[in-house]
């Protein structure tokens, strides 16, 4: 993914969207309130806030973390069967 990101980073410096001049900056970063409540950033932070609760309360991430442990649980007991992703009546 990072090489995907340098890519396009790469192509957009050749086409002259970069100021040099901006990039050897330092630039400042918004606080936490500032990420919240400003303007520019309003928007953007409480979408991704309300995604994240959204995510949780739909138990998605228990299925993330657990997804490993349920297919060696399944491969462990189709061994010598014909399958482990069969549906049992």
């Amino acid at each position: 993914m990072y090489h995907v990101h340098e890519e396009i980073y790469n192509d957009f410096r050749t086409r002259g969207g970069f100021d040099d001049k901006k990039d050897n900056e330092e630039t400042e970063s918004a606080g936490f309130i500032a990420s919240l409540c400003h303007q520019n950033y309003r928007k953007a932070s409480w979408l991704v806030i309300y995604i994240v609760i959204g995510a949780q309360m739909a138990g998605v991430n228990i299925i993330n973390i657990y997804t490993s442990t349920i297919f060696e649980a399944i491969d462990k007991n189709s061994k010598g069967s014909d399958g482990g992703l069969t549906a049992k009546a």
